[in-house]
């Protein structure tokens, strides 16, 4: 079976930005032409020649490509330009472009809707790393085949660089202002399926705690992993192992599903069934829950050779570093002596090792940049212990199946003065 793995789109955050180049140069002008067969009604494409690197705009040019959709009522000017960032990273911004125009409906009288491929995605040059893209061979082995097959380009990704495209392109389309909207891609699988099932009238009648019997559930496995033989929904025999990272595999699948959490309360069902000692339905789940074995192809919806470029090119320019490099390639320390309930109710092993097998809809695992190279001159979006620019308003939603902690996404209005931070 083939399983491509799809993007979840939860968090926007509003912000209101503009980018500086490390380096003057001029933009190219909107070259405009046919559209893709997956722009939205009534958008104009085209593309935006910019530096392959902006700290040497000698070294060549890229075509960056955009979508663009005009406010509807042609008797005024747009009040301004909305732009949708998909995170990822690695995402094509256009891809989802009608999906945004038909929920920012009611502000597209008003407003321009703009989406942008930026450097390494979509139609602007995507990275195609093999063993990234089709989870070809073990992952710290892709991500170190990727930084060769990019050589001295591997750092010319990131935030920097996407910020610059932004900027790039509201220049040569002469905008001054830009509402930005970026999605976040969450996790965060007990808490996320206990709220759900607490939400949806049929699991919560039946399930009164979620939480509680996840809990129990995990714990159960964690003692004595469940065998025997699964069938999957075409009635393939599968045999099983229920271990703490498949029943991870359940939460997970179900979460990145489409339909979102079809199958939310069938776990809970299997958990008490289990109890009474029938594995047939937890069996079931599992082998109807398997891995991903590609991410489609590089120039579409993701490109995970983009997603490990912008992490690591990040990770690097921000000064931080990996767990490898802070334990030390050859540490024994178990996950730099992780608290034991970081993960709770899993074990860290499991999570660390669930996020080693799902390289881009978490994040890169945290070693995956130790063979990255290193930048000569790191890029920053923004100058050198410049905070985010005074003036500008910002809203942070953060939802609340979102795997990110909201209290410390607030922490972010530290540092940006005029934010307004919502759970949602």
């Amino acid at each position: 079976m083939s399983i491509v793995m799809r993007t979840a789109l939860v968090i926007v955050a509003v912000t209101l930005v503009a980018a500086v180049p490390p380096v003057a140069y001029a933009a190219g002008q909107p070259v405009f032409g046919p559209c893709p067969p997956s722009a939205g009604p009534g958008a104009r494409c085209g593309t935006v020649t910019v530096p392959v690197d902006r700290g040497n705009p000698a070294a060549g040019t890229i075509p960056l490509c955009f979508e663009l959709c005009s406010h509807s009522d042609g008797s005024k000017s747009a009040v301004s330009t909305t732009g949708t960032f998909d995170d990822g990273p690695g995402a094509s911004n256009p891809l989802f472009g009608a999906f945004w125009a038909s929920r920012f409906r009611p502000a597209l009288v008003d407003h321009d809707l703009l989406t942008i491929d930026h450097h390494g995605t979509g139609r602007s040059g995507a990275i195609d790393c093999p063993g990234l893209q089709h989870l070809q061979g073990d992952r710290q082995s892709a991500a170190h085949q990727c930084a060769a097959q990019l050589g001295d380009k591997a750092n010319l990704y990131g935030s920097a660089t996407w910020a610059g495209d932004v900027d790039d392109v509201r220049a040569a389309l002469h905008w001054t202002t830009d509402d930005i909207f970026y999605a976040k891609l969450p996790t965060a699988m007990v808490r996320i399926a206990a709220t759900v099932c607490d939400r949806s009238p049929s699991c919560h009648a039946g399930v009164r705690d979620p939480a509680s019997v996840l809990t129990k559930l995990v714990h159960r496995i964690q003692e004595a992993p469940v065998r025997g033989t699964g069938y999957d929904s075409d009635g393939v025999p599968h045999d099983l192992v229920v271990d703490e990272q498949a029943l991870l595999g359940i939460l997970y699948n179900n979460y990145f599903a489409d339909p979102t959490f079809l199958q939310i309360g069938e776990i809970f069902a299997a958990a008490n069934v289990l109890d009474h000692g029938d594995a047939t339905p937890l069996l079931r789940l599992v082998a109807e829950s398997p891995g991903a074995t590609h991410f489609g192809p590089a120039d579409g919806v993701q490109s995970v050779g983009s997603d490990y470029a912008t992490f690591c090119t990040d990770t690097i320019s921000r000064g931080t570093t990996t767990l490898q490099w802070r334990c030390g390639s050859g540490s024994t320390r178990p996950r730099c002596a992780l608290p034991k309930d970081a993960s709770a109710p899993f074990s860290v092993t499991t999570w660390a090792g669930l996020i080693a097998s799902q390289p881009v809809l978490l994040v890169p695992a945290a070693d995956a940049c130790a063979d990255w190279p290193r930048p000569s001159t790191p890029l920053r979006p923004f100058p050198k212990d410049q905070m985010f620019p005074p003036g500008v308003p910002e809203l942070i939603l953060s939802g609340g199946l979102d795997y990110l902690d909201s209290q410390e996404e607030a922490q972010l209005t530290k540092v940006i003065p005029q934010a307004a931070f919502v759970v949602v």
